[in-house]
């Protein structure tokens, strides 16, 4: 009774069956005991049997699971052009384990020795995994210098790619600027102009183009010199450039001509026109101890539908000339 105790794990059931058989029980008593015990053993297999389909299938999702393992490793091994012969000696180590597994599962040679296979095999995938680190280690160790050695090739790189750009850049800047004013000079003249043209030809808002024009200036640099005509050329074109809007856009068009391309209609291009006129007429220039006026002239043209930059430009020139012939220092729309 003790062992079959141990067998069927039901104390509670086998000492009632010990109670009912002490003594000299009835033929029905022990012909009751029997089924009873039947039925205790027959349970107890039944659970055993669930057991064992529940090892194996955790044994074969285990397996599944390894085999995933594999494949990842298969995988992502792969993608590493140098350790061909480290993945190929891991795929190796464990598909001989997973077979190994996968023998031990189909032979029926009881659950000790199953585990004990299980155990030796996963053992094996243990140190086929530790020794295929440890060269994976070293191989990395070696792309992690060269890839160290690339960064820094790429780092200088993107430095000289930077100041080439930045060289360019300047060199742009150089291209479309005036070097003794440091205005925008006759050629983004030209390419503001056209763009403004065109955006008003869409549908933009209204524009005005501003030519300025200074004042005798040719006798300037008859009385004084070319030095102090430039310093005249540097004085107004600070003045313009500091007293106009952010959308506003002023250049040298050459000599001592300015272009001033500003939004708005006419009239209030003409006033800004004014503003700037009598501001420098207000101005104080020098040479040594001489002190002269510098004046401008300015002709306004608001840009019309069908206007191209060659006909805003000629109607504000007319406008220029008028008011240089007017008497100077004036400004004409």
């Amino acid at each position: 009774m003790e062992r079959l105790a141990e067998v069927v794990q039901a104390p509670d059931e086998i000492e009632s069956l010990r109670e009912s058989l002490r003594g000299e029980p009835e033929p029905g008593i022990i012909d009751d005991c029997r089924a009873r015990l039947v039925a205790l053993v027959k349970s107890r297999l039944e659970g055993l049997r669930a057991q064992l389909d529940d090892m194996g299938g955790f044994l074969r999702r285990t397996v599944d699971n390894l085999l995933a393992v594999q494949g990842q490793l298969v995988q992502t091994g792969s993608s590493l052009s140098q350790g061909s012969e480290h993945r190929a000696a891991l795929d190796s180590a464990v598909g001989d384990a997973m077979a190994g597994m996968k023998r031990a599962l189909v032979a029926d040679s009881g659950l000790d020795q199953l585990k004990s296979t299980i155990e030796t095999q996963l053992g094996e995938i243990d140190r086929s995994l530790s020794v295929f680190r440890s060269q994976e280690d070293q191989r990395l160790r070696e792309y992690d210098r060269s890839l160290a050695e690339l960064k820094a090739r790429i780092e200088q790189l993107k430095r000289e790619t930077e100041s080439l750009q930045s060289d360019l850049r300047s060199a742009r800047s150089q291209a479309f600027r005036d070097a003794l004013t440091e205005l925008p000079n006759r050629l983004a003249c030209e390419q503001f102009l056209a763009a403004a043209c065109a955006r008003h030809a869409n549908g933009g808002q209204a524009l005005s183009l501003v030519l300025i024009d200074i004042d005798h200036f040719k006798l300037i640099n008859d009385r004084f010199g070319h030095p102090t005509g430039d310093r005249v050329l540097r004085t107004v074109a600070s003045q313009l450039a500091t007293r106009l809007r952010d959308s506003d856009f002023i250049g040298r068009f050459g000599g001592e001509e300015f272009m001033l391309v500003t939004p708005g209609h006419g009239a209030a291009a003409l006033s800004v026109a004014e503003k700037l006129r009598a501001h420098l007429q207000r101005c104080t220039f020098r040479h040594h101890e001489d002190v002269f006026p510098v004046t401008i002239s300015c002709g306004v043209a608001e840009c019309l539908s069908g206007d191209t930059p060659e006909s805003l430009y000629a109607r504000a020139d007319e406008r220029l000339y008028q008011a240089k012939h007017g008497g100077r220092n004036r400004c004409a729309l």
